[in-house]
């Protein structure tokens, strides 16, 4: 089955519509080497949004990243 494609405002509308949500992340690396990160949704910008750990660190991930698939949401609850 092939894969749906999704558009930036489409993928931009999804992370708007979880500001404030504590999130799942799972980043690829290269190489088949995967991390998994959760933390808040924080500020929601054009091009990228912030991710806030419950240890203060601050990630920034593009919509580009999610389009293309480096970043996968697990769970947002």
């Amino acid at each position: 089955m092939r894969k749906r494609v999704y558009t930036m405002v489409e993928i931009k509308k999804a992370v708007s519509k979880m500001d404030g949500e504590k999130v799942d992340l799972k980043i690829h690396l290269g190489r088949n080497r995967f991390k998994g990160y959760s933390g808040t949704i924080q500020n929601i910008y054009n091009a990228v949004f912030t991710v806030v750990s419950p240890d203060n660190t601050t990630k920034v991930f593009s919509y580009f990243d999610v389009a293309c698939g480096d970043v996968v949401f697990i769970s947002a609850n």
